[in-house]
């Protein structure tokens, strides 16, 4: 039987430079630990599992449930299946490499063009969503705090335009990233000379960065975006959470004092309440689970730059598992975040997975206000 690529590169190892392990120490920083056992066979699954179901699920509400489709949601729908690109091949590609190889991050069977793939797919979606979180926060800024200016330039054609500016600055932003993972580098390994290293891969792939200075505009791109967006939304959020408490409920003169207008006033204080309850939780997962991979890059910054980092290796390897597994859960997050916090999503998913009527009521004037709240206007109109 023929022996793999791999195998047959055993015997060439002369060919490659020597990564020196025989540290038994040294070597078990390059391995798999505990914790990253926890994560690929239990946490992970679940996570590709949730991911999967949450997501299409989303996606699925909004395209059977026509009130449904309004322009945030339209945003929504782009995250959700950024997220489902996400979760999905992140999850496989993280498992595959495990499987494949007790040590960490060695990427075996690969090439040039598939760490080019790889990791370039991965960015693509972490640059849409935040791309289309932030434009999602700016509808909403505009609707909220500044409506009549919402009201001349909101529509289909404007939505549309935000959505494939979101994906194109994203394949912007790999072009400058890819070349941090384009090389593709193999290194002949002397593990320790215990037993249980016998069987260890003497030849180990990585994909990693062609020049140091390629390295350091790499983590550059993918850091300050992410802060300079943080910032931008973070304002935008404390302005839409301001402008909505400091609104009175609109009452008219004839019924001011009746029945009818304090039940719809405390109604349109809940509204404004459920939306800045879903605002605040949407940004704060989103931005507090990425934080800990944009401090990770800021790492690799000074670690290239002046060759001292604040973190070892060991410790960068479990910093990378809580990191990913926050990234990885803020995939799985949002579709929760939407039912949990907004009686309009709740009966959205109801609707859209029912056998009769996928046409959610807009009657009563509760889920009219709910519309008007929270997707800010109609797709369509």
């Amino acid at each position: 039987m023929d022996s793999s690529p791999r195998e047959q590169l055993q015997s060439n190892c002369a060919d490659y430079r020597v990564l020196n392990l025989t540290n038994e120490l040294e070597a078990s920083a390059w391995l798999w630990g505990p914790l990253e056992d926890l994560f690929f066979t239990v946490v992970l699954p679940c996570i590709m599992l949730i991911g999967f179901v949450g997501n299409v699920s989303f996606l699925l509400a909004v395209i059977r449930v026509r009130d449904m489709q309004t322009i945030t949601n339209a945003y929504l729908a782009n995250v959700a299946f950024a997220d489902f690109l996400f979760v999905v091949y992140s999850c496989a590609i993280y498992l595959s490499t495990y499987l494949l190889t007790p040590v960490r991050n060695d990427v075996p069977y690969r090439s040039n063009v598939g760490c080019i793939c790889s990791f370039g797919m991965i960015y693509l979606t972490y640059f849409a969503s935040l791309n289309l979180i932030t434009f999602v926060t700016v509808e909403r800024y505009f609707a909220v705090c500044r409506p009549f200016q919402h009201l001349m330039v909101s529509g289909k054609s404007r939505t549309i335009k935000f959505i494939i500016a979101s994906w194109v600055i994203g394949i912007i932003f790999i072009a400058l990233i890819i070349p941090r993972h384009a090389g593709y580098f193999t290194f002949c390994v002397n593990w320790p000379k215990q037993e249980e290293y016998l069987s260890f891969p003497k030849l180990i792939q990585f994909c990693d960065t062609i020049h140091p200075d390629v390295y350091i505009l790499s983590e550059a791109c993918q850091t300050g975006p992410f802060f300079i967006a943080m910032i931008i939304n973070l304002y935008m959020y404390t302005r839409i959470i301001t402008t909505l408490n400091n609104r009175p409920a609109a009452k008219s003169e004839s019924s001011q004092h009746s029945d009818h207008a304090d039940a719809q006033q405390k109604q349109t204080t809940r509204v404004r309440n459920q939306v800045a309850r879903l605002l605040i939780i949407n940004g704060t997962i989103f931005f507090l689970s990425q934080f800990p991979y944009r401090i990770l890059s800021i790492n690799n910054i000074l670690q290239q730059a002046i060759g001292i980092g604040f973190l070892d290796r060991q410790q960068y390897g479990m910093f990378l598992v809580i990191s990913r597994c926050l990234i990885l859960i803020n995939s799985c997050a949002n579709p929760m975040v939407y039912v949990t916090t907004s009686e309009f999503y709740r009966k959205g998913f109801k609707m859209a997975f029912e056998c009769k009527n996928k046409t959610l009521s807009t009657n009563s004037s509760h889920a009219k206000s709910m519309i008007a709240s929270i997707s800010s206007q109609r797709g369509d109109n």
